[in-house]
């Protein structure tokens, strides 16, 4: 527009945006000019915030002083977009799954990225990354608006099957020209795809690679295996473990990837126990994993299986060996050895019919064959025949013992000593028969040994059936021997015989009693003929001992003679010397019930009473039964009563008994104990009875009036047991004590059972002869009861006589039952006369027929 008020020619309109240029050749004053013109918005102007187009001119003026026209410019700014620079990346899958909905492990999925700018500003040094492939591309510059394509692929991991997917981001960086955000925003491209589940899991498999023999593998063959372990899963597995069941092998796999497989060999030796099982053999191969799936830690695997035949051996074997032993009483086996450990060994003693698992056994000599087998559920049986087992006989030697005997003695039993003989084996005595060479005189005498007759024959072979033999444990069989004798020897030594010098006693000035002596142990009959020797004593008159010896040779035929002195006692002529006085004996004067027997009695106390003075009588004694009975209460009862008046009649007497054994009521005792208590009854004190110990029938008493002593001996037996001989000894020790001590005393006996009715010693007279009678020098009478009938005993020894006296005539009740004998002592003649009368028939001479039983005067008496 022309508002000055001068033409303006050569006009020139130019727009500095667009570049455009308009010429206009005149423009009046008030006059107008239109253009048009059109501009793209450039990255410069949104930049800028706006677009200024200004358009100027030139013009000439007609001033010729201001020939340049001024021009006010047209200015129009418009505004623009504010700077966006923005790249948006897409993804897009180009494949399929092979399954058609997920991918697998491996499995390659492609993609096709497309890169546009989609912002209003040219973006440079742009850097495309694809993080899941790691590919990368440049793009220099990339207009708005403008695209960029690319492909890629990418392979599906185990990460991918744990995460469950695929996820693939794009994403970019690129420079923007707006300074105040040199960085571009981009929006990466996503492009998840689902994978398959996640499994872990392993197959095993195994293969034999030994050839299998036909019908299978035997015992203690190999069999190979390639074992093969494959991770067939879509997950790496880790710290595998595989083991062969069977082998007990293992092995470790650090880490088998997926489709991975790993290869092992193992070897197998077939047993015993697999055939017995059965037909084949299965190995089995397991394993154990890890799995990365925290879900599924423990991987499921197919264990590998390989079933081999098998069938039983044939390289079994049996071995015995024949056994020849010698017989020891022993049972002896044999024993066969199998090849093959577990076998059963079996015995046949009958050729295979029948078998046994004992092994056959023999005690006794011969032979037993026998046949082995061995039989294994693993192998095949095996059968040998042909071995032995043999018993040989044992030497056994029979040696006859040496014995010896002593003169006069029977022959010892002959024994023998078997050399050999099995042990815990006797040989029975029927077995062997010994006998020896005739003769009894000292020497030596061969003693045989042979079999007894039955067993010859038996070894021989005989049927003679020894029931001796077989009867014991021993179980002695002479066939199992090879038996040889050797003899042995008797020998006879000579008997000891003793002799014993008889001992003594004189007074000073008395001649030497003849010298005697016993002879002990003679045997074979002999008489003391076979023996000499002297006798002879030391010399000398004086009070004292003198040694009595005897003399010969030591050795004198079948005899070594021993010689034992003797002893001569020479004493003083005793002080106490026997005056004149007078005894009354009674002897079973028995009081039974009223009758003839207490009559009888009551005459007797009668006659005492009568004539004790003139007989001058100082003791009443008795050595026989007072009673019939001693269980007869009715007949003690009587006896007291007698007693007591006998007693009364005669008060002076004291009143000695040896012949009770019994009381009343049955205990044993002796009458004294009634003496004691109901006799004397206060009327006048005599020494007390002195007694053995525990023993009321053996006791002795002196006499007031004379130096005698009355020594009782009631009812005794021989000792028989030990406790009965210790009782013996201690009362024979208790007597003898006593008489010794009484050395100048006349010794009287009441001895209840001295002699027999034929005047020879008793068994029980015997022990009180040799160990009373013939040891006390001051011995001289005994009185004795106990016997049917009458006797009388007399031995001398030296000058010393014992006369025993021994009445019964209480039997013969046709002559009377009443008794009494009067010992009378004459001190001068030193003899003691014997009267006898019967106070109750008033019979003077008792019995006519035999007055010397009745009247007799023992002399040399003290």
């Amino acid at each position: 527009t022309n508002d000055g008020n001068l033409t303006i020619t050569d006009i020139t309109v130019t727009d500095e945006l667009t570049g455009d240029e308009w010429e206009i050749a005149s423009l009046k004053p008030g006059e107008s000019k239109e253009f048009e013109t059109s501009y793209v918005v450039t990255e410069a102007d949104i930049l800028a915030g706006e677009v200024v187009n200004v358009a100027t001119g030139t013009g000439t003026s007609p001033d010729p002083d201001k020939p340049d026209v001024p021009v006010e410019p047209g200015e129009d700014p418009e505004p623009t977009e504010d700077p966006d620079g923005h790249i948006t990346i897409e993804k897009e899958t180009t494949s399929t799954p092979a399954n058609g909905s997920k991918y697998a492990l491996g499995e390659t999925i492609t993609y096709k990225i497309t890169v546009t700018n989609d912002g209003n500003l040219t973006i440079t040094d742009i850097t495309v990354t694809d993080e899941l492939t790691g590919d990368e591309w440049e793009i220099a510059s990339l207009k708005p608006g403008e695209s960029k394509e690319f492909e890629t692929s990418y392979v599906v991991t185990e990460a991918d099957i744990l995460a469950g997917e695929v996820v693939n981001v794009a994403t970019g960086t690129g420079t923007s020209p707006d300074p105040d955000k040199p960085d571009v925003p981009v929006d990466p491209g996503k492009d998840p795809e689902p994978t398959e589940e996640p499994e872990g899991h392993i197959t095993i498999t195994k293969e034999t690679t030994s050839e299998t023999p036909e019908g299978g593998y035997t015992v203690g063959e190999t069999i190979t295996y390639k074992i093969t372990v494959t991770n067939d899963g879509n997950l790496t597995v880790t710290d595998i473990t595989v083991t062969d069941e069977l082998t007990g092998d293992k092995w470790t796999i650090k880490s088998l990837a997926p489709g991975a497989s790993e290869e092992f060999t193992a070897e197998y030796v077939v047993t015993e126990e697999d055939v017995i099982a059965g037909d084949e053999v299965v190995n089995v191969a397991t394993a154990t994993g890890t799995s990365p799936d925290p879900d599924k830690p423990d991987v499921p695997v197919d264990p590998g299986e390989d079933p081999e035949p098998v069938q039983p051996g044939k390289d079994n074997d049996v071995n015995s060996e024949d056994v020849t032993v010698v017989y020891d009483g022993k049972a002896h086996t044999v024993s066969a050895t199998a090849a093959k450990t577990g076998s059963t060994v079996w015995y046949s003693t009958d050729g295979g019919a029948t078998w046994s698992t004992t092994a056959p056994s023999r005690t006794a000599v011969g032979t037993t064959p026998f046949s082995i087998k061995a039989t294994h559920p693993a192998y095949v049986d095996v059968v040998k025949d042909g071995y032995t087992l043999t018993v040989t006989p044992k030497d056994l030697t029979i040696t006859v013992d040496d014995k010896t005997k002593v003169y006069g003695e029977a022959d010892p039993a002959f024994t023998f000593t078997a050399n050999g003989l099995v042990e815990g084996e006797t040989i029975p005595a029927s077995a062997i028969t010994m006998y020896r060479d005739a003769g009894e005189d000292v020497g030596t005498y061969t003693i045989y040994g042979k079999l007894a007759a039955k067993n010859i024959m038996r070894a021989r072979g005989a049927a003679i059936f020894d029931q001796t033999m077989r009867a014991t444990k021993s179980a002695f069989d002479v066939n199992n021997y090879n038996i040889k004798f050797v003899d042995g020897t008797l020998e006879i030594t000579p008997a000891t015989v003793t002799v014993t010098a008889d001992s003594f006693t004189k007074h000073e000035g008395e001649d030497d009693p003849t010298f005697t002596a016993k002879i002990d142990g003679l045997a074979n009959g002999d008489d003391e003929s076979v023996i000499d020797y002297t006798l002879s004593r030391v010399e000398g008159e004086e009070l004292g001992n003198y040694a009595i010896t005897p003399a010969g040779e030591e050795e004198q035929g079948n005899y070594i003679v021993v010689f034992v002195d003797g002893t001569l006692t020479i004493t003083k002529i005793p002080e106490k010397r026997l005056g004149d006085f007078s005894l009354v004996w009674l002897s079973d004067t028995l009081v039974a019930g009223e009758g003839k027997r207490t009559d009888a009695f009551k005459a007797i106390a009668k006659y005492v009473a009568e004539n004790a003075r003139k007989l001058g009588a100082i003791a009443m004694l008795d050595s026989g039964n007072m009673v019939e009975t001693y269980n007869d209460t009715d007949s003690w009862m009587l006896m007291k009563d007698e007693l007591m008046q006998f007693k009364t009649m005669n008060p002076q007497f004291p009143f000695y008994s040896v012949a009770g054994t019994k009381d009343v009521n049955g205990n044993e005792m002796n009458y004294e104990a009634y003496l004691e208590a109901k006799l004397n009854n206060g009327t006048r004190t005599f020494k007390t009875v002195t007694k053995a110990d525990g023993d009321e029938a053996i006791w002795y008493q002196t006499l007031r009036e004379q130096p005698v002593l009355l020594v009782g001996i009631g009812y005794q037996k021989i000792a028989e047991t030990d406790e009965e001989k210790e009782r013996q000894d201690a009362w024979l020790k208790f007597l003898n004590t006593a008489i010794y001590a009484h050395d100048d005393y006349f010794v009287l006996l009441l001895v209840n059972d001295f002699i027999d009715a034929n005047g020879e010693l008793t068994e029980f007279g015997k022990l009180i002869e040799e160990n009373i009678v013939k040891n006390n020098r001051n011995v001289r009478l005994v009185l004795c009861g106990n016997a049917e009938g009458t006797a009388t005993w007399e031995k001398t020894y030296g000058e010393r006589k014992v006369t025993a006296l021994m009445y019964n005539y209480t039997a013969d009740e046709e002559n009377g039952l009443g008794f009494v004998r009067i010992l009378s002592f004459n001190s001068k003649d030193q003899t003691i006369k014997v009267d006898t009368v019967n106070p109750f028939t008033d019979v003077t001479e008792y019995d006519e027929k035999h007055p010397e039983k009745d009247h007799f005067i023992i002399d040399k008496a003290f």
